[in-house]
């Protein structure tokens, strides 16, 4: 059961990282093949950051307060966490509109880092959510890392040269695997 939440929270991840860079990629002008490695690696820096950080505070907090000891407590908050989340993302991928394609001038690596901070929240939440579950291990973190990357990457270049189709349909099923985390969680 370790392994399939594993993996399906790197999925959930990785497909985010790709429908945001694909929004990023879908208004740029002028991207060279140098410049989306470049920003996809920025984006996939600032994303893991936020993801690490918020496994840092969820740990930091557990061992402050004692939490250690009530762990079942830990894994039914983790599991309405994910499971909120999974259905906040069904709903808004129903109900969002569609996202208008316009190339504006290429953004500056300070403008894409914004851009990725400012739709980052998600990745911190899920950090601190998945802290209990991944059980500490280091060699995880490393692949995120590089998912992180190649979804970036990925999506900058398929939304330069596609625009955002499936935009909505990646939400959705981004949600479905959030819902599907918190069902693991509670079966486990």
């Amino acid at each position: 059961m370790f392994m399939m939440i594993c993996v399906v929270i790197l999925c959930g991840l990785s497909l985010e990282s790709f429908r945001l860079s694909m929004a990023a990629g879908a208004i740029q002008a002028d991207l060279t093949k140098r410049k989306i490695i470049w920003l996809g690696a920025i984006f996939a820096v600032v994303q893991f950051f936020l993801f690490f950080l918020g496994t840092i505070l969820r740990l930091k907090g557990e061992t402050r307060f004692f939490l250690l000891e009530k762990m079942d407590v830990a894994i039914h908050t983790d599991c309405m966490i994910f499971a909120v989340l999974g259905c906040v993302y069904i709903w808004q991928g129903i109900r969002e509109k569609r996202m208008e394609e316009s190339c504006v001038h290429p953004w500056s690596v300070e403008g894409f880092t914004k851009y990725a901070l400012k739709h980052g929240l998600m990745f911190l939440i899920v950090g601190c959510a998945s802290a209990d579950c991944l059980n500490r291990a280091f060699w995880y973190c490393a692949e995120i890392f590089l998912f992180l990357l190649v979804a970036s990457v990925i999506g900058l270049a398929y939304g330069y040269w596609q625009g955002i189709k499936g935009w909505r349909k990646i939400r959705v099923v981004t949600g479905c695997l959030w819902v599907v985390t918190a069902i693991c969680l509670l079966l486990a």
